[in-house]
């Protein structure tokens, strides 16, 4: 054998490489790729070690695998359990493959497995059945108390859901409660063992209350997800409730950087104040728009760089103002905002407003570098070539921008008001550093003496138009004149529901192309004969 095979280090890299790469590709690795790991492990003393490392490192769909290395552990009735006691002399195999492991991954629940295992199996060994254990990625189930035999202080990073067909199963209150119950016992455990978890991702129930009692357990969380299926009384597609004594939680988390939360409505107390959750830039919040109205007005003096919402309901006008004034964080480098109306209230529906009224506080965070709002079935707005320059005037370190607005299908807009091609040079002029660019526009605009256009150099990559109902592109020519001239090194262009979106593409390639063609003919003329 080569004397570099003999290197522990070496192999343990060449292998663990090997094992990172099948993980990327663990739903799609095929059962060679495991037997040759297997072959590998069998070849000679030196490759036998890393070679078994990286074989048991991530255990994808069950803990069968593993647990069928103990003796006793056999299938009775269609169900595996552990018959009679379990000694240390069976669980020598066990013990070996056990630390070995780093992920677990079970996303169709363990039902074929006795839930009593887990506990008498951690009970024997004195310490978590996986004790190496980093990434958990588990479906919740309210009879299997599993969850706590996995905790270990290794553990870096977790994921746990309820399995969906189960929650369409279990749509009763005691379902929700004995789960939340099982969740609740599952934080307490985890926050007091695992002091190096980093990240957590919950969709599960959770009663109010647990979290400011969990939370302050944890001192390095960097990210967290809340998102919860509780059937007691609340809106199932929003059911989280938080109070305000959990975002004080939030608040003494020193590491938090990311928080996602789905969220139905929060308890703030009249005389609360705001507070600041010292490290937070990266929040996302779906629910209601009066509960993330609650949340953006409470974390007021957070630095808040990306702010991601999805907002769901049919509400007032005012209220949706509201949300955007409370949206204007100064620090925001990233926003993205959706907002979803199914039904617009009878006053609204026949009233015009100017885009700006929802926009003129975003117009005030400077810093912005990507915007993308899309409002689906919502109230009448207008907008025109001075809407365009104050965005573009505002938002001058813009690197992507994105605004669709699309009106409910029997409001008419009026194409008289619309922006237009001419509308874009606020962003070839004002925002040097802009990539993309999708917004609604009228196409059609008459393009001007050439003496009258200013010569760009914008860098701008992606432009896509959405034209205003009503608005058709009549010269396919006259807007791919427009986009050269303001966007000369544009790639992909295209203007969304416009049968001459093809024509328009073609013919920008043609514009770009045919400064080449000129200087290839202006050097062939200079040539000698």
């Amino acid at each position: 054998m080569h004397p570099v095979l003999a290197q522990h280090d070496i192999l343990s890299l060449i292998f663990g490489q090997l094992a990172d790469e099948m993980d990327e590709k663990l739903r799609h690795t095929s059962r060679t790729e495991w037997l040759a790991l297997r072959s590998a492990a069998l070849t000679c003393r030196g490759f036998q070690e890393p070679a078994l490392d990286a074989l048991w490192r991530t255990l994808d769909g069950s803990m069968l695998p593993l647990l069928r290395l103990i003796p006793n552990f056999r299938i009775v009735d269609g169900v595996w359990s552990l018959i009679g006691p379990v000694t240390d002399s069976m669980l020598l195999r066990y013990r070996m493959h056990a630390s070995r492991v780093r992920k677990i991954r079970v996303l169709h629940g363990e039902r074929v497995i006795d839930p009593s295992v887990y506990m008498r199996l951690r009970r024997a060994l004195g310490c978590a059945i996986l004790p190496s254990l980093q990434e958990l990625c588990w479906f919740l189930d309210y009879e299997g108390p599993a969850l706590s035999a996995l905790v270990a202080p290794s553990l870096v990073r977790v994921y746990l859901s309820r399995e969906p067909r189960r929650v369409f199963e279990e749509c009763s209150l005691r379902s929700g409660m004995l789960h939340a119950q099982v969740v609740e016992s599952f934080l307490y455990d985890l926050f007091e063992t695992a002091s190096c978890l980093r990240y957590l991702y919950l969709a599960g129930d959770v009663l109010p209350g647990v979290l400011s009692l969990t939370l302050p357990g944890t001192t390095r969380l960097e990210s967290l997800t809340l998102r919860s299926f509780l059937l007691s009384g609340a809106d199932p597609s929003h059911p989280l409730c938080l109070a305000y004594e959990d975002f004080l939680a939030f608040s003494r988390m020193a590491n938090l950087v990311t928080l996602e939360i789905m969220v139905h409505k929060v308890r703030v107390p009249a005389d609360a104040g705001t507070i600041k959750l010292p490290c937070l830039r990266d929040l996302l919040l779906y629910g209601s728009s009066s509960g993330l109205y609650a949340i953006l007005k409470l974390l007021r003096p957070t630095e808040l760089e990306q702010l991601r919402l999805s907002v769901k309901d049919d509400e007032s006008y005012q209220t949706y103002q509201s949300l955007f004034q409370n949206i204007a964080f100064p620090t925001l480098l990233s926003i993205d905002l959706s907002i979803r109306v199914s039904k617009l209230p009878s006053e609204d529906i026949l009233r015009h407003r100017d885009v700006l009224s929802l926009f003129s506080s975003l117009l005030r965070c400077h810093r912005l570098k990507r915007v993308n709002v899309y409002l689906v079935n919502f109230l009448s707005v207008s907008s025109d070539d001075s809407t365009l320059l104050s965005m573009a005037q505002a938002w001058p370190e813009l690197i992507e921008l994105d605004i669709s607005i699309q009106e409910a299908t029997f409001i008419q807009e009026d194409p008289s008001t619309a922006p237009t091609m001419c509308g874009l040079s606020a962003f070839s002029a004002h925002c040097p550093d802009l990539q993309s660019l999708s917004i609604s526009l009228d196409p059609s605009t008459p393009f001007p003496a050439s003496d009258s256009l200013p010569v760009s150099h914008h860098t701008l990559q992606s432009l896509q138009i959405r034209r205003y109902r009503g608005c058709q592109t009549q010269d396919p020519v006259e807007v791919a004149r427009w986009i050269h001239a303001l966007f000369p090194s544009v790639q992909r262009v295209s203007v969304i529901g416009d049968a001459a979106s093809g024509d328009v593409s073609r013919m920008v390639k043609a514009f770009q192309t045919m400064p080449t063609v000129n200087e290839q003919q202006l050097r062939q003329s200079e040539c000698p004969s």
